[in-house]
């Protein structure tokens, strides 16, 4: 709240992309509020204003870091504590006996964003890190490990869509453009797997709780979701937060879509669907030079939501900001056609992931 507030001053209004994605969210606000009327209670009135503070603000904040010129300290420090939970989480998945990571400071779903998020980073802006090739080939398989030690397959989904789709983004056509529509279509059947799973950890519980296990735990969710929630609050949902009423005590849900389908019904779920829809057409149309890595980061944490809570500070916030840090143009960050296609030349390899694509040097 505060580092938006004091942002406020140096925020471009009159930027289209910015506009387009703060009308989407004005939108968003005003479905919520037309849900309000029949789900009125504390808590989600404390939501409504959450969500937009949350997904608004961490927007500004990206802005406010182009505009303040000091966008590469930012994605430096970024990096950096995300290597280090990167590097808490192999050592705890290491003392553990290959367990997943759980750290006690952060949800383990969530510690898998970070690090796939870095490595989106030290991938697509390694050029504005301006760090030595070896460091960051170093961060780079820091950041992998500490994802694969989370055991996070939804954070994993995530990064593998999103670097499936970058051939697409960039408009490559011939035999990489089918390469990247068939890692789409093979992640579309990793979502179906991440989402209903069951790994030999669940199998090998006694019989009395087996029923915790991936498969009848996120069934269970949707069954009761959809038999029990959503039918009896079909057009404005249940409200926001619903499942924390005690006096009905529902699951979570680990969707997005379905999450808002219960919690604000199709008015809502219309409304989120605006707003990430005008989100990505924000990035779509940008040729700044940080745009490949706002539009992978967004594809990042849409995809990783469908398989756990969108709505989460810290996940959603990191995305978010480096989303913001495309929506702008600031002191060195102007929009450079040349400089972009640089950036963006599609490296061709798989050893590109670990090794640094200079963007520096033109034809």
């Amino acid at each position: 709240m505060l580092g938006v507030i004091a942002g406020l001053r140096f925020v471009p209004w009159r930027d289209r992309r910015l506009r387009l994605v703060l009308g989407a969210l004005a939108i968003y606000l005003g479905a919520l509020a037309v849900t309000l009327v029949s789900n009125n209670a504390l808590r989600s009135i404390l939501e409504w204003g959450h969500r937009g503070l949350l997904f608004g603000g961490s927007i500004l904040i990206g802005v406010v870091i182009v505009h303040s010129g000091v966008t590469r300290p930012a994605l430096r420090l970024f990096v950096a504590g995300c290597a280090v939970i990167a590097v808490f989480a192999t050592i705890d998945s290491l003392a553990s006996g290959l367990q997943p990571a759980q750290m006690s400071f952060i949800n383990k779903n969530h510690s898998g964003v970070v690090p796939a998020a870095a490595f989106l980073v030290l991938w697509a802006a390694a050029p504005t890190l301006a760090w030595r090739r070896e460091v960051v080939v170093v961060l780079r398989v820091v950041t992998i490990v500490g994802l694969a030690a989370t055991q996070s397959r939804a954070a994993a989904l995530g990064l593998v869509v999103a670097l499936a789709v970058r051939p697409l983004l960039q408009g490559n056509r011939g035999r990489k453009r089918q390469v990247s529509i068939a890692l789409l279509l093979a992640c579309g059947a990793l979502f179906v797997v991440t989402a209903l799973s069951i790994n030999e950890r669940d199998l090998s519980r006694p019989a009395a709780e087996q029923k915790f296990n991936a498969i009848n735990t996120r069934s269970d969710v949707l069954r009761t979701t959809f038999n029990d929630v959503f039918p009896d609050n079909r057009l404005v949902g249940a409200g926001l937060r619903y499942w924390t009423d005690p006096a009905a005590p529902f699951p979570t849900p680990h969707n997005w879509a379905v999450g808002e389908l219960a919690e604000t019904g199709v008015i809502g779920l219309a409304g989120l669907v605006v707003l990430l829809g005008a989100t990505a057409l924000a990035l779509r149309r940008s040729r700044a030079y940080l745009a490949e890595l706002a539009m992978l980061a967004f594809v990042l944490r849409v995809t990783q939501g469908f398989a756990d809570i969108f709505w989460v500070a810290g996940p959603l916030t990191a995305a978010l900001i480096l989303v913001g840090l495309d929506l702008t143009n600031g002191p060195g960050t102007a929009d450079d056609p040349g400089r972009a296609r640089d950036l963006l030349r599609p490296p061709g390899t798989i050893n590109h992931l670990l090794r640094l694509d200079p963007g520096n040097a033109r034809p």
